[in-house]
């Protein structure tokens, strides 16, 4: 009795750039639309003030619906954390470099690492 011959499994390819283009896309598009939303929501709350900036404001600022806004913030304070991480994290950034370069021996070698800094829970990174 002759055996029946079976064709060789097929190994899936690794996913290609292309197939996994939409994905990198709608990220790439969120997170350009959350910069213009933290920058148009820093306009406001400078020409009205925080407390005084309505979730209507922000709507006429950023051109979104209540629940487009919404889909980029839970609350109003996300959007003045996003601010002042904004300019904060440069800041951070150099007094880190600073701080390395001070704590460095003159062999070059580095004497502490750092602590990373860890991103506030809800806001994308």
């Amino acid at each position: 009795m002759a055996r029946k011959r079976t064709p060789p499994k097929r190994v899936k390819a690794p996913a290609t750039v292309a197939e996994k283009g939409p994905k990198l896309r709608s990220r790439s598009r969120f997170e350009a639309k959350w910069i213009a939303v933290v920058s148009a929501a820093a306009k406001v709350f400078a020409r009205k003030g925080f407390a005084a900036t309505t979730t209507s404001d922000l709507m006429v600022a950023t051109g979104l619906q209540r629940g487009g806004l919404y889909h980029y913030m839970s609350r109003k304070e996300d959007l003045l954390v996003a601010i002042h991480l904004r300019f904060i994290e440069p800041l951070l950034a150099e007094a880190e470099r600073i701080d390395i370069e001070v704590r460095t021996d003159r062999s070059g070698k580095e004497a502490a690492r750092p602590r990373p800094r860890q991103q506030p829970p809800g806001l994308p990174r």
